[in-house]
């Protein structure tokens, strides 16, 4: 973009900034929308940020560069409201008690892999095709679009006795492609199929019927 050093530094402290500020707004709506309708619209938003600064830096003018500026901003606020956050307790959710540890250990290794390759792999790229890196991370944040909308179960208030029951519906997307909204499991099915209301109800009426008797 061609800006100066000490410019470079003070934008690129104030992108934090707004990093910071879009890790909170996640609160409000992680458990109201779900994880699922937040990583595929921060993946489009990414994506579209992308594409602004392409068309934006391809121009080759002082004007859109600054412009190209103000939407990496953009990505750094859509960033922290989905694919900040959910990926960082999302394995957790989708794994059983047995496995959690190993899944949330992989996750976080593979997280931190790609974050690795990516900052070596993206000066190099800017030093050889410039302006046309965003492109490619505009294609991989579209791509993300259909894998979670396929692949990623939708976990917004199951129980941890739900979990297991994720997956059963079996095949390539363990029926996540085939549940509305990705919902494989209605938070408290695993409550529903072991009848736990009407054993519990049942226990009640032993109870009351052992407490007469006495």
């Amino acid at each position: 973009m061609h800006l100066g050093r000490n410019l470079s530094l003070i934008l690129g402290g104030a992108a934090q900034c707004t990093y910071l500020v879009g890790s909170a707004i996640p609160v409000l709506l992680m458990d109201r929308f779900g994880r699922r309708t937040l990583l595929i619209t921060c993946s489009l938003g990414l994506s579209l940020c992308f594409i602004v600064v392409s068309v934006l830096l391809s121009l080759g003018t002082t004007g859109p560069a600054y412009g190209a500026t103000a939407f990496i901003f953009v990505f750094q606020l859509v960033m922290g409201i989905g694919w900040l956050p959910v990926p960082w307790f999302y394995p957790s959710e989708i794994s059983t008690t047995r496995m959690r540890t190993k899944v949330q250990a992989i996750a976080s290794a593979w997280n931190w892999m790609f974050v690795f390759v990516v900052v070596k792999i993206t000066p190099i790229a800017f030093d050889h095709i410039q302006w046309r890196t965003f492109i490619i991370f505009a294609v991989l944040n579209a791509a993300f679009i259909p894998v979670v909308y396929f692949f990623y179960p939708e976990t917004r208030g199951i129980t941890l006795e739900d979990i297991p029951l994720l997956f059963v519906k079996g095949g390539l997307t363990g029926g996540v492609a085939t549940s509305k909204g990705g919902r494989t499991v209605v938070p408290g099915q695993h409550a529903q199929e072991a009848h736990v209301e009407e054993k519990l109800r049942e226990r009640r009426v032993e109870e009351q019927g052992l407490e007469e008797k006495v």
